[in-house]
């Protein structure tokens, strides 16, 4: 069998949505399903996706939709993925709501304008379905033109909650649902209500197409607005409840919600435990296994590659060599070399092998020196980009600006104490006060990891979730960023 050049090798792309946009159908036969989402989609075990960014959320939508559609064809799948932090024109993103919008004392408008902005995200594709039973009624034209009239369809999130709060207009669907004909005032519902009335018309709808409605766009932390949070979770509320009555109507429509995994931490209501036990799939790619040839991911690049993780690995070298400066350099295992220095994410390690095929020339091999390369140009480069564009809204501004600055004056990468980054912080001309906020942040973004000294034992966030951050250090910085920074692994004496 011929042997296929490194460089031959497909590895998909960073964006799910670029990767389904060039080849459907590769990334669909490439899929590595470790859940087997292709049975979840069937028995509604979940609504729920959480994982950290890059972890493959928005891919395992888009593998539901393309699953979907293949069983059953393309004619007889409708799918809408609403980014709720959509920054454009017309469109007001969820970082816009203040408390006065939502506050604790109106969490049931809150509740409220979800319930009637699913259900009309719902109804909207059921009224593209020609076989449905809603379309073609009179009564659900005129109730479709009122909607629209009164601004609902389409429209965002916060222009339905102000909607709901002001509870200026009323509607005529009663018929609809109750088989009575609407001809009084009476048998109209207001605003406040119509989310309910919606909700029972797209709930017995008749159809045998499916339908997948994906939320996404929950990436965004902003640590500063109890009003976004608030908002948060009033979506898992409604959005599990809904999950739970499209389960038990039969109906053929999926609501699935897409969260990072330290927004969701951060998201505190009455039932999350039931959600999170009951509801949601956390897509985690940790590395519990002692060897990081174990690691899953190696059979997310070896699905990706048609291949095995034993083929990937006669590609690589069996080691790389760092430390050539010094009279004793090391020796690194290639898989572990590679894995620990991304976050442990499908996107990170796409982006890190793409990378090295780059660096790699027609015909040419893997050496410790390309994989050197391939790394440094990852961290300094892909990394860095995604490390700041993570920190908006999180940090302030003025932290997220001085980033880099801050992370280039640690002293040594193992063992950084509070007093460490405190100078790092005050060095870059900002008060010593905004390293309690920055070091949470780098260990929720997977960046500094809790280190113990007498055991030499690292906990990162991206390895497991669970783990709680040690505010009274020491610490262990990422391992790409002391690359990327020119950081000694322990400091000069």
């Amino acid at each position: 069998m011929k042997r296929i050049d490194f460089q031959d090798l497909y590895f998909g792309h960073a964006s799910a949505e670029t990767e389904v946009s060039r080849d459907s159908e590769r990334f669909l036969r490439t899929f590595y399903d470790r859940w087997k989402i292709s049975n979840n989609v069937v028995n509604y075990d979940q609504f729920l996706i959480v994982g950290p960014k890059g972890s493959g959320k928005t891919a395992i939508s888009e593998y539901m939709r393309l699953h979907l559609a293949e069983v059953h064809g393309d004619a007889h799948v409708f799918s809408k993925t609403l980014n709720l932090d959509e920054i454009s024109p017309g469109v007001s993103p969820l970082a816009a709501i203040t408390q006065k919008l939502v506050s604790d004392q109106a969490t049931g408008l809150t509740d409220s304008a979800w319930r009637l902005f699913l259900s009309l995200r719902l109804f909207e594709m059921l009224l593209q379905d020609q076989s449905c039973s809603l379309s073609g009624d009179p009564k659900v034209i005129n109730l479709s033109k009122q909607l629209a009239e009164a601004g609902l369809m389409p429209s965002d999130f916060p222009s339905v909650l102000r909607k709901v709060r002001e509870n200026k207009v009323s509607f005529s669907i009663k018929a609809l649902i109750g088989g009575e004909s609407a001809t009084k005032q009476s048998d109209e519902v207001s605003v406040a209500v119509l989310g309910e009335s919606l909700e029972r018309l797209v709930l017995t709808a008749q159809s045998d197409n499916y339908f997948i409605l994906s939320i996404d766009g929950l990436d965004r932390i902003i640590s500063d607005n109890p009003a976004y949070w608030l908002t948060l979770a009033a979506l898992l509320r409604v959005g599990d409840d809904l999950h739970r009555k499209l389960h038990s109507a039969h109906a053929k429509m999926r609501i699935l919600v897409m969260c990072r995994s330290d927004v969701f931490r951060k998201i505190s209501f009455a039932d999350s435990d039931k959600i999170a036990g009951d509801s949601a799939l956390f897509v985690d790619w940790s590395a519990h296994q002692t060897k990081p040839q174990d690691s899953p991911l190696w059979d997310y690049l070896a699905a990706k590659s048609e291949t095995t993780p034993e083929v990937l690995f006669t590609h690589l070298p069996r080691y790389v060599t760092v430390g050539l400066r010094n009279s004793q350099p090391r020796k690194i295992p290639t898989a572990e070399y590679l894995l620990t220095s991304t976050r442990s994410t499908p996107r990170e390690m796409t982006m890190l092998m793409r990378r090295l095929q780059a660096e790699v020339p027609a015909g040419g091999y893997v050496t410790s020196e390309r994989v050197r390369a391939a790394v440094d140009y990852f961290a300094s480069r892909d990394l860095l980009t995604t490390v700041k564009a993570e920190a908006t809204g999180v940090l302030q501004n003025e932290i997220s600006e001085r980033l880099e600055e801050i992370l280039s004056s640690l002293p040594e990468a193992q063992g950084v104490t509070p007093e460490d980054l405190t100078n790092a912080v005050v060095s870059s001309g900002l008060d010593s006060e905004r390293m309690g906020p920055l070091s949470e942040f780098l260990f929720m973004a997977g960046l500094l990891g809790n280190f113990n000294p007498q055991t030499g034992y690292v906990q990162f966030y991206h390895r497991r979730d669970t783990y709680r951050f040690k505010r009274s250090g020491p610490w262990q910085l990422h391992r790409a960023l002391m690359y990327a920074f020119n950081i000694p692994y322990v400091r000069s004496v």
